[in-house]
């Protein structure tokens, strides 16, 4: 049986085979290039809930796109010349990172980026209503990503630099680690804790100059009030801040900020309230039109790229284009079209 349909059809095999291995081949061959393309849009109450009974006629939503990073030989060549991807090379500071090393340095971006909003929109809201309540404590820095040489792993947290704990606060603690990555006056020694056990490293050691990091917080969920609920999402990275905070802020006010409007946009979030930088913006342009987004914010920093996109679109006039720097110009802005 087998030999009669070889003998047959050997020809249209042979053809499917020279077609397909090299597509095979081209399809698994992974290079050090990073993909960029426009994704969706994702209502921050989806995952995000505020037990109150304030009514928010329209919306918030952060904006994630997709990422092929260590992109293929055939993903290259086929989005080549597609307008809304951006093919760039992958910084080195991953090289050596695993997918899943990835995904978890994603996740630490993330959960960095909620807790950040909900601190900051907690102690913002609280100046109107004083029965907020919000209480945490700062756990340090967990890295997101290491050299080839280095000895931190993703998920490792920063808890003293030299004899400074990270007891001392967020703000004070940062500003040391600052210092320290700058001052070769003396050798510096960094304490790391990981799964529950401490190892003390020297800046050498884990090439100090080369390592990236989040703040991590503890937020006391049985003693905040109004209750929050967090439910867990595979989308990582902290471009959702401004709007994560945007969407708590408004449901612990009476004033709806949304206007009935669907609001998007990007930007990582401080607890001083100062929006920064992200990637990616192009790709966010073009997923917030595409969801018909009708008020996109954009840092400050990354406005010049957006606008470039922005200009090139169909209807432009249907979302309009926000520059921002802090939260305060977000929620001005906001306040504004209800008068």
């Amino acid at each position: 049986m087998i030999k009669k349909f070889l003998k047959k059809y050997w020809i249209i095999l042979i053809f499917a085979l020279i077609i397909n291995i090299p597509i095979v081949i081209l399809g698994t061959i992974r290079t050090n290039k990073d993909i960029m393309l426009p994704g969706d849009t994702q209502n921050i109450k989806g995952f995000i809930s505020i037990d109150n009974d304030y009514i928010e006629k329209g919306s918030f939503s952060s904006i994630y796109v997709v990422d092929f990073e260590h992109s293929t030989i055939l993903q290259n060549l086929l989005l080549k010349n597609n307008k809304t991807a951006e093919i760039s090379n992958l910084n080195l500071n991953y090289n050596q990172l695993s997918d899943m090393e990835l995904y978890q340095a994603g996740q630490i971006q993330k959960n960095s980026s909620i807790q950040k909003a909900i601190i900051l929109a907690y102690q913002e809201a609280k100046k109107i209503d004083e029965s907020i309540n919000i209480d945490y404590i700062y756990r340090g820095l967990q890295i997101t990503y290491y050299s080839q040489n280095s000895k931190l792993r993703i998920g490792d947290f920063i808890i003293k630099i030299n004899d400074v704990s990270k007891d001392i606060g967020y703000i004070d603690f940062r500003k040391e680690l600052i210092n320290n990555l700058f001052d070769d006056d003396n050798t510096d020694t960094f304490t790391i804790l990981r799964d529950s056990k401490e190892y003390v490293f020297t800046e050498e050691e884990i090439d100090h100059n080369n390592f990236g990091c989040y703040d991590i917080f503890n937020i006391d969920y049985q003693t905040i009030n109004p209750k929050a609920t967090i439910k867990s999402t595979n989308v990582g990275g902290p471009s959702g801040g401004l709007l994560q905070t945007l969407s708590i802020y408004n449901r612990l006010t009476s004033f709806d900020y949304t206007n009935g409007l669907k609001i998007a946009g990007t930007g990582t979030m401080s607890l001083s309230g100062k929006v920064g930088e992200i990637g990616g913006i192009k790709q966010k342009i073009y997923t917030a039109y595409a969801d018909n987004v009708d008020v996109f914010f954009c840092p400050k920093e990354n406005y010049d790229d957006a606008l470039i996109a922005y200009i090139n679109l169909e209807n432009k006039e249907k979302m309009a284009l926000v520059k921002v720097e802090y939260l305060k110009d977000a929620l001005e802005y906001l306040e504004a079209l209800n008068v």
